[in-house]
């Protein structure tokens, strides 16, 4: 099984102001072997590197600036075993 998901933000700053937008993209890769006792899974997380998320938002009273660091693209393994 192979999933892959993709989300997008977009903010408007303010009137007549530019939008700023976000992506992000994360993807599973799942093996399964021996009738569903042993699982592979690879997965990938941040795809598109994306190192800062931004949110500003202006109106009548105030401007308001939020930024985060975001985790970098990093990949895991994961390996699973039914007894």
């Amino acid at each position: 099984m192979i999933k892959i998901s993709n989300e997008t933000y977009i903010y408007n700053i303010g009137q007549g102001k530019q939008s700023t937008k976000h992506h992000f993209m994360d993807a599973f890769v799942k093996y399964t072997v021996e009738r569903n006792k042993f699982t592979l899974k690879l997965i990938g997380r941040n795809l598109l590197h994306q190192n800062l998320f931004k949110r500003r938002s202006v109106n009548g009273y105030s401007e308001n600036l939020s930024q985060y660091n975001l985790v970098p693209m990093h990949a895991l393994l994961e390996v699973s075993y039914k007894f």
